[in-house]
């Protein structure tokens, strides 16, 4: 017959092996922006649409979108949308006014590991920017320009097939356009931006209900419009 010492030891062996086993979580996938070189960081290239509307003496808001190339850990393509907004103009310097307001919504289509990689997120100004708004005169000589060179900070989603993360950090961003006035298709329009993290990326939690923007939500869906 078996020992008392024996049978408990064969009880918990049976039970060891019939236990599933945990698996690892996931490798985290790369940051927007955090290493060593500027390879590791994500940047943005591409142009504007015309911006309309006029420079305004007390200020002036713009709407933009712009697309392009998208670099670093997810290449790929990128849109962009948002609002910059110019002070008064201070002089006829070549930065003749600042950015006082700047916000946008962008999203990445990309690859990892041969998945398909959604990354979505927003920006804010961080710090009062440099910019110049000008109009010239149908004849001029010279271009309509506007030119914003802000310091804006991020937060992104960042969607794999490894699960779902999110990242923070700042991001610099300039757009300029220089037009023709009779005609505004006739001109140069940039568009560029840099990710630099603040963290690595974190695991989505569960999330504790509608406007906890730091969680996923298996019913989102479900939220106002608002609150997504």
């Amino acid at each position: 017959m078996l020992g008392a010492r024996t049978f408990t030891a064969v009880l918990i062996t049976l039970a060891t092996l019939a236990s599933p086993a945990i698996a690892a979580p996931p490798p985290s996938p790369p940051t927007l922006g955090a290493g060593s070189n500027f390879a590791l960081y994500e940047m943005f290239s591409g142009e504007i649409e015309h911006l309309q509307g006029l420079c305004q003496p007390a200020g002036t808001t713009f709407d933009f979108n712009a697309a392009g190339v998208a670099t670093g850990p997810y290449p790929g393509t990128f849109t962009e949308t948002g609002m910059v907004t110019f002070g008064p103009a201070n002089g006829i310097d070549l930065f003749n006014a600042s950015v006082v307001a700047f916000e946008s919504t962008f999203r990445i289509e990309s690859v990892l590991d041969g998945n398909p990689v959604e990354v979505t997120g927003t920006k804010r100004l961080a710090f009062v920017g440099t910019g110049h708004c000008a109009d010239v005169a149908v004849g001029d000589p010279f271009l309509s320009s506007r030119i914003a060179i802000v310091q804006a900070s991020y937060e992104a989603r960042i969607k794999t097939s490894r699960g779902v993360y999110f990242d923070r950090g700042g991001s610099p961003v300039s757009l300029s356009e220089f037009y023709e006035p009779e005609d505004p298709s006739v001109g140069q329009r940039g568009f560029s931006e840099l990710f630099i993290s603040a963290i690595g990326p974190e695991a989505a939690k569960p999330g504790e209900g509608c406007g906890d923007k730091n969680h996923e939500h298996i019913r989102s869906s479900e939220c106002p419009m608002a609150m997504r």
